[in-house]
């Protein structure tokens, strides 16, 4: 910068008077240099040769040789996501929760549970009950532990999922290799090699006609209704899919007597243990392990009241899921 002024200034040929003169700081401060007004006046050589910017800038001397420009704000830190492990409640094919945190499966996408698909022969099934069953089969009481890649605009965990073991195993990927989920291109291209191969395989929904979960959704929200069944698309030519399998639910520890939580004894056994009650007002719900009233649930079959080896079975009786 002191260059570039020298050789300006010297272009211009100032009088002597118009050189920089050392004055004191009215203050008693460090001297400092300036250019007598006159010289840098407006219209003056150096006034028209760099500008009134420039001018102002040679006017405030050497010192300010270096102009530090404020540095933008800076965007607050992202969060630290940490590696989440334990025991998994199952949501759906592809949402579960280690603790209290809600974590998606990431780059996967399942059939949602209210979503209906075709098998081969045209009959349609619930595709989206038996991807859940089947995460619920494969994950059962084994610990999870899930690597996070990122928050979602819902709060959710996205995160790559395996089983823990010698070779952990990778849930996300399980999914799809099993035709219980798509890889979710809008988001991740890991998985589009897997689910190729379970196309070409003819495995679960790959094995009819079906709709993308994700243009299932937007159906929905359009029609605006959560529940209704969405015709399938032609996909594969595709084994039927097996049928649900029966989740085996942890024991759990039987609380004091008296207590109102106290768990009733479970008559459905683990072949069959989801319980289909119907209530005071005639609803037919039924729980799965794990639900907050599954335990004092009592099924009484003289009223109709049934267990169940899969959601799907319990769809097929008229029965709905219970809110929690």
């Amino acid at each position: 910068n002191k260059q570039v002024r020298a050789r300006m200034l010297s272009s211009t040929k100032l009088a002597p008077t118009s050189r920089p003169s050392v004055l004191a700081s009215s203050k008693g401060g460090a001297p400092h240099a300036r250019l007598e007004t006159r010289a840098c006046s407006k219209g003056s050589p150096v006034h028209k040769l760099l500008g009134p910017v420039a001018t102002a800038l040679l006017l405030l001397g050497p010192q300010h040789d270096s102009i530090a420009l404020a540095a933008p704000t800076a965007s607050p830190p992202k969060e630290a996501l940490q590696t989440l492990r334990g025991p998994a409640r199952v949501v759906d094919g592809d949402t579960l929760y280690i603790g209290e945190e809600k974590i998606r499966l990431y780059g996967v996408d399942a059939p949602e549970k209210g979503q209906q698909c075709n098998d081969k022969f045209g009959n349609p099934y619930a595709c989206g009950l038996i991807s859940k069953d089947k995460l619920l089969q494969k994950v059962g009481t084994k610990p999870v532990t899930c690597e996070p890649r990122q928050r979602d605009q819902y709060q959710r965990t996205i995160a790559i999922c395996s089983l823990d073991g010698p070779i952990p195993e990778d849930l996300n990927g399980w999914m799809v290799q099993n035709g219980l989920a798509v890889a979710y291109r809008e988001y991740s291209k890991d998985y589009i090699p897997t689910e190729e191969a379970a196309q070409r395989a003819h495995k679960g929904i790959w094995d009819g006609t079906f709709q993308y979960p994700a243009d299932w959704r937007k159906a929905e929200r359009a029609k605006g209704s959560n529940s209704a069944e969405v015709q399938g698309l032609p996909r594969a030519i595709p084994p039927p899919m097996d049928v649900a399998v029966p989740y085996i639910p942890p024991p759990f520890p039987p609380q004091a007597k008296g207590s109102p939580t106290a768990a009733q004894p479970n008559p459905c056994g683990s072949a069959t243990p989801i319980k289909g009650n119907i209530s005071s007002k005639g609803e037919r719900i039924y729980h799965v392990p794990g639900g907050t009233y599954y335990d004092r649930v009592v099924i009484e079959p003289e009223k109709g009241e049934k267990c169940f080896a899969s959601e799907a079975d319990a769809v097929k009786e008229g029965f709905r899921a219970a809110g929690r």
